[in-house]
């Protein structure tokens, strides 16, 4: 039988530049029995690029875990960053992806019994640095909210990974769940490591997020643009006209450890329950 080795990419963890490699190794790996799907709506593996939209998620991903296992793969990866939907939510308190167990489910179902055994690799930030470099994305994407309404938006206390870990343990086995601490492992290197993917190179490609500058030019001219479209011109105007910058910190160590006061008891927790990965000596 075939392994699935599920990528489950929080938000702001280097998952674009993962995908962009999985994209990479998909180009060559047609004979070498890996499938590799990147989003639900398609699969890449080595010959198909097919692109659909459904409305059955759990269905269609069954349909391209079976399209994949049917080529001849003895390994399927598949990473999505969209599994559990958005990061935070202004009506929920607790668990950063309050919805998440939808989309576990969905994953579950359409895994369940066309794979030997299923692996979870998922990365984790401190929330506060989640938060930080989240709000940026929110702006580049056309919200326009100043960062002090977005931390009005969402219950910034009792922020915690340790549903969603749990979660995944109950459904795919806690000795199968593999979790990074972002501050410590960098995708997609060692992702790549972990598969013995041949690539030459780590690819350069990342999700660009906004600077100081890029967020004011862009809540200055977001209230006068109407469509879908001018708020896509916008931002590709931002970002090839002006210099990519580097994070912008916005909360002060008060308020980054208010935020973070559950994340070393999460560590603690989560590496009693399923697997921690730890950097090598």
């Amino acid at each position: 039988m075939t392994i699935l080795l599920l990528h489950l990419g929080a938000h702001k963890t280097a998952t674009t530049a993962t995908q962009v490699m999985l994209r990479e190794y998909a180009k060559f790996s047609g004979s070498t029995g890996v499938g590799i799907i990147i989003d639900p709506r398609e699969i890449l593996d080595g010959n198909d690029n097919g692109f659909v939209r459904t409305a059955d998620f759990s269905q269609h991903l069954k349909a391209l875990f079976e399209k994949s296992i049917n080529s001849g793969a003895h390994t399927v990866i598949y990473s999505y960053e969209g599994n559990f939907g958005r990061p935070f939510h202004p009506r929920i308190k607790g668990s950063i992806y309050p919805q998440a167990e939808a989309g576990i489910d969905r994953i579950y179902h359409a895994a369940k019994g066309l794979f030997e055994s299923v692996f979870v690799f998922f990365s984790i930030r401190r929330p506060s640095e989640l938060i930080e470099s989240y709000y940026p994305q929110l702006v580049k994407e056309g919200h326009c909210l100043t960062f002090d309404q977005f931390m009005r938006w969402i219950f910034i206390t009792e922020l915690t990974w340790t549903p969603l870990v749990t979660l995944m343990a109950e459904r795919f086995e806690e000795r199968n769940v593999h979790i990074r601490d972002y501050s410590v492992f960098r995708q997609p290197q060692d992702f790549r490591n972990h598969l013995e993917i041949p690539l030459q190179h780590s690819p350069s490609k990342r999700n660009v997020s906004y600077g100081k500058e890029q967020i004011e030019l862009a809540l200055s001219a977001l209230p006068h643009l109407k469509t879908a479209q001018q708020k896509y011109e916008l931002r590709k105007f931002i970002i090839s006209s002006m210099p990519s910058k580097s994070s912008v910190q916005h909360l002060n160590d008060v308020e980054k450890d208010s935020v973070d006061r559950f994340f070393e008891a999460d560590l603690l927790f989560i590496s009693g329950k399923v697997r921690v990965e730890e950097p090598e000596a």
